[in-house]
């Protein structure tokens, strides 16, 4: 009675915990703050795509043997049934890869499943094998024991519930809802790049939300969308929604009336449909993407991929987009943010002036050093800026004006304002002015440049 108690108490609390998170998935469909995925680099979904590929071998291993493959129990992999059950996974890959790869026939995939299910239990009484023995060596699936339906939720129950303790478990419900929540919007992501094919993250969130309410009512646990179902279906032809009534359809059917079914199918089947699916991702993502990438960011891809195989995806995601950024970051400070130099001898304003005050300038035009910046200034650029702006000064000694046209400048972030205050200061000790023009244009334009406050001797023109 104690353990039925506890066992209640448990499913309550699966259930709360899915419920609450299903709610939270809505919040974030309706308030439309899942597009946020938009903005994380192609590379770290690449990296996510082709981890999860890696990912589906591995399992596919895990599902034939029952052993993970692991480095330290690489010696387990080495007796006889363990590599003939390799072995058939693999010529049931190669089968797939060989016809159904080539066709994308509707019907291929569920015709060669059959007939794979059909040579397995012809070669296993040929071999002189029973079903019961197929099951004891591994050889096929064991059947689940039978279920009885029964709901978490009695009055009973709930009041006997230990509410004081739902404090406690806040932490971990803080964390279902964020990895069920990433889980959704990155699977919803690489859905999108592996068939190429706009998803609607609104939608998306919002059904999964209802259903892991549903889920909950009854019960259940979380769940999102799954890459590598959905791919495997879409390139079967199931386009619509009668592809996903049929698995719920069978799934109820072999649970509730003929689970003893399961017994008959052979792991090296599905295992060897895992691995086909699983190196059809990684054949994109690690040789074909090398293509499509730079140097740089095919690394990152690469890295990810480890870190997500070794560490989790959440790891993987957090320092995906962290090396995303530097990336960029380091690509955005590649560009020049000096559009142009000019002194005052060839680049002079529109005012007429008369012969004396032409010669003047021309005399002393070397005098007058200005640079016309460009893009989004940065920490990236800020200190090339500076380095160009010292190796300017010391190559023009006679410089009593130094000039910096914003006008074609974007952005200006606090970094990039520190090296012109550091510009000002090594102008100060050279007896030069900083002249500083377009800032307030840039501002009337709606451009988010910041001014940079000098201490005396700035001017605006």
């Amino acid at each position: 009675m104690q353990r039925l108690r506890c066992s209640l108490r448990f499913l309550i609390t699966l259930s709360l915990s899915t419920i609450v998170t299903g709610i939270v998935l809505c919040g974030l469909g309706m308030t439309r703050m899942g597009r946020a995925i938009r903005y994380v680099p192609y590379p770290v979904v690449g990296g996510f795509l082709g981890a999860t590929g890696c990912l589906i071998v591995l399992g596919a291993i895990r599902v034939i043997t029952g052993q993970r493959f692991q480095l330290a129990t690489i010696d387990r992999f080495t007796d006889l049934l363990t590599l003939s059950e390799l072995a058939a996974a693999c010529a049931m890959t190669l089968v797939l890869y060989l016809t159904w790869h080539r066709s994308r026939s509707s019907f291929g995939l569920p015709a060669i499943l059959i007939g794979g299910v059909i040579a397995a239990h012809v070669a296993f009484w040929f071999a002189g094998i029973s079903s019961a023995e197929a099951q004891a060596s591994g050889w096929t699936f064991q059947p689940p024991p039978p279920v009885s339906f029964m709901l978490p939720w009695s009055v009973i129950e709930i009041s006997r519930y230990p509410w004081y303790a739902v404090p406690d478990l806040l932490g971990n419900l803080i964390a279902v809802i964020f990895v069920t929540a990433t889980s959704t919007l990155f699977n919803t992501t690489g859905i999108e790049v592996a068939l190429q094919r706009e998803a609607n993250l609104e939608r998306e969130l919002n059904v999964t939300g209802l259903a892991n309410i549903l889920s909950g009512a009854f019960g259940g646990y979380t769940g999102c969308v799954s890459i590598s179902r959905s791919v495997l279906n879409f390139n079967s032809g199931g386009t619509g929604r009668l592809s996903g009534l049929t698995v719920a359809a069978i799934s109820v059917l072999m649970l509730a009336v003929a689970p003893m079914l399961l017994g008959y199918m052979p792991k090296f089947v599905l295992g060897g449909l895992l691995i086909y699916l699983g190196a059809d991702q990684l054949h994109k993502w690690i040789i074909q993407s090398r293509r499509r990438l730079s140097f740089v960011e095919y690394l990152s891809l690469l890295a990810i991929i480890v870190i997500i195989v070794q560490w989790g995806f959440i790891a993987g995601m957090l320092i995906g987009v962290v090396i995303g950024c530097a990336t960029f970051a380091l690509s955005a400070s590649r560009i020049d943010s000096i559009k142009y130099s000019f002194d005052g001898s060839e680049y002079r304003s529109s005012l007429d002036r008369s012969r004396d005050d032409q010669a003047v300038l021309s005399a002393h035009g070397g005098k007058i050093q200005g640079l016309n910046l460009q893009s989004y200034l940065f920490f990236g650029s800020a200190t090339r800026l500076y380095q160009h702006v010292k190796a300017l000064l010391a190559h023009h000694p006679e410089c009593r004006f130094l000039v910096f046209d914003f006008k074609l400048v974007t952005g200006i972030d606090s970094s990039a304002a520190h090296s012109f205050a550091q510009i000002k200061r090594s102008a100060n000790d050279r007896g030069i002015k900083l002249v500083l023009v377009h800032l307030p244009a840039a501002a009337e334009k709606g451009v988010a440049v910041k001014r940079v406050h000098l201490e005396r001797g700035e001017h605006h023109a």
